[in-house]
């Protein structure tokens, strides 16, 4: 399966105009015109590979629905010197069967997300136990094998 063209048939929708409460505070401003001034093909590890500094944690489910064909590629790309890897599975798993995303995935959405997940246990678990996510992979498979 080709994931990341899959991923964009599956997560196509249009670019939305924000993709954070950027009237909330400076750090949301900061994080919202990151977003805004990428798009999903442009957005890579220099605006989303800092965990410290990460826009994604105040994006609204709109947003990461628009951006999670990026966050497949930077999956796929993560290797023992870089990773995206914990910090997608991070923003999976957060609130655990609320997770805001389960909740606002369609079916299909949940099914790739789902098998995406499994993908990578599969074909990355050198770079998942590298950086000591073998936990969080567990968790977040059982989250999004419930819904």
């Amino acid at each position: 399966m080709n994931w990341i063209e899959e991923s964009r048939k599956i997560f196509k929708i249009s670019k939305p105009e924000h993709f954070t409460d950027f009237a909330h505070c400076e750090e949301c401003l900061d994080h919202d015109l990151s977003l805004v001034s990428s798009d999903v093909d442009s957005i890579g590890f220099d605006e989303l590979g800092n965990p410290g500094w990460d826009p994604i944690c105040y994006v609204e489910a709109e947003g990461f629905i628009y951006y999670f064909p990026a966050f497949v590629r930077l999956c796929l790309n993560s290797n023992s010197d870089q990773s995206y890897i914990s910090q997608f599975l991070f923003h999976l798993s957060s609130d655990g069967n609320n997770n805001k995303y389960t909740l606002s995935f369609s079916v299909e959405q949940r099914n790739f997300t789902l098998k995406f997940i499994k993908y990578l246990a599969e074909t990355k678990i050198d770079t998942i136990t590298l950086y000591g996510d073998e936990e969080m992979l567990s968790t977040t498979i059982e989250i999004w094998a419930s819904v």
